[in-house]
């Protein structure tokens, strides 16, 4: 049998991806007999927290890693194991994500494929989780920075929730299927936090509504929208890694000008839809008029249908022009701020050399250190981060980039977490969030 083959028989009948298990889904998406799993079970690489805790632990910690190859291609791969505490990330999990990605700045591959099925961070391990995250954010940029593009598969019943919902926003590609959810904080969260009129979790058709594959494909959030079928990920991985072959080392990691057209897209997001109080009324203020039949569509036809009518969001102006002028300002949980003096900490950290101006939460402006000059951006008042407040840090950021490109940036982090809001997901708080870490 070739190698760029499947298995016999694997692809006969529809498979759904939504309900194999991690390596089920491996096992029908690379070439036959070309995975070799890094770290096996023999391993037994586990996390030494969950003994803690009374909690029974998993002998690949809730995450499969792999080389293989997909179409002929060489690979690597990580497969989260959505059985398995909902494949949450802990500090074992995280450390194998990023060493994996790490492995592809030394390892010629055409891609690194990352099949997550993950409803956030670990609350057993939340700090060492949180940590694992951001060093899984960090190698992921430097992977595409190396010139090899990351691809997310989304389709498992976990979906991709909390930092993994940043993570994916950071690659390359994002392929879905309308079963997949992609967003940060789950619908349960939210309720609980502020009440079922908030966000009522028991609304299904409003759940997959506000962060399925049909509205993230739509928002431009996702890149390919298929049905929940194993061999329909298969090709629209190897359509999509055959896409970015031909794009050079710069195109495929983050530049300036890449960063400026997602800004201004992201922007006009925020200022077209940004008074919208569900789904539908985004879908119609992007000109598709019977919202009612849009669930009841396969994946095929419903990206036919928004093809016709050309409606989703791009990635912002084609000259990567960077934006300008006022951004819609945020709004702020009251009940959820506290007071605090910014200055004191300004001035204890500065001894008076600095000039920081407060904008609602968000402070920005410029300090001496020790006789350096450095930028200084931030939030004040333990104010939860929405997506105006991350929009607005990431252009601050990018300002800096473009006036001053050899300054420091100093982050002053004052902050409950994030928005925990309908809204917010539905507008999708996650790319928000992932483009300010991009920046």
């Amino acid at each position: 049998m070739n190698a760029a083959t499947p298995a016999a028989g694997v692809f006969s009948a529809h498979r759904s991806y939504r309900e194999a298990n991690a390596r089920q889904r491996v096992a029908a998406l690379f070439d036959a007999a070309s995975v070799q799993e890094l770290l096996p079970p023999g391993e037994r690489v586990v996390s030494p927290h969950l003994a803690l805790f009374d909690t029974v632990g998993a002998f690949d910690d809730g995450v499969m890693i792999a080389r293989a190859r997909l179409g002929g291609q060489p690979v690597l791969l990580a497969a989260q194991e959505g059985g398995f505490m909902g494949g949450a990330v802990g500090e074992v999990h995280g450390a194998k994500l990023a060493g994996l990605l790490q492995r592809a700045l030394h390892e010629p591959v055409a891609a690194v494929l990352l099949l997550l099925d993950s409803g956030g961070v670990r609350l057993h391990e939340a700090n060492a989780g949180l940590l694992a995250v951001s060093e899984v954010m960090r190698a992921l940029l430097q992977v595409r920075a190396h010139g090899v593009p990351v691809l997310v598969l989304i389709g498992g019943a976990n979906g991709a929730f909390g930092g993994s919902g940043i993570v994916a926003r950071c690659a390359n590609s994002i392929i879905m299927s309308e079963e997949g959810r992609l967003a940060m904080s789950g619908p349960e969260v939210i309720e609980s936090a502020h009440g079922v009129e908030e966000f009522d979790a028991r609304d299904r058709a409003l759940v997959w509504a506000t962060t399925g594959g049909k509205h993230r494909y739509l928002l431009g959030d996702c890149q390919r929208l298929v049905p929940d079928d194993i061999d329909a990920f298969r090709q629209a991985a190897l359509a999509e890694m055959q896409a970015l072959q031909g794009q050079s080392a710069q195109q495929i990691g983050v530049n300036p000008d890449q960063l400026g057209r997602e800004h201004a897209g992201l922007t006009r997001r925020l200022q077209q839809f940004g008074a919208c109080h569900v789904p539908e009324q985004i879908w119609q203020k992007m000109g598709l008029a019977d919202t009612a039949s849009l669930p009841l569509l396969d994946a095929p036809q419903f990206v036919a249908q928004v093809a016709a009518k050309r409606l989703v969001l791009d990635d912002g102006d084609e000259d990567g022009a960077w934006p300008s002028g006022p951004l819609p300002q945020e709004t702020t949980d009251t009940d959820a701020v506290q007071p605090g003096d910014w200055r004191a900490l300004a001035q204890a950290l500065f001894a008076g050399h600095f000039a920081i101006t407060r904008e609602g939460a968000v402070l920005h402006g410029s300090a001496q250190l020790d006789g350096r000059t450095l930028a200084v951006i931030g939030t004040c008042e333990h104010s939860p981060i929405g997506v105006e407040i991350a929009l607005r840090q990431a252009q601050l950021v990018l300002d800096v980039l473009r006036q001053h490109p050899q300054r420091p940036i100093l982050l002053l982090v004052d902050t409950s977490g994030q928005r925990l809001r309908h809204r917010d997901e539905m507008l999708g708080i996650n790319s928000y969030m992932a483009h300010l870490g991009k920046c």
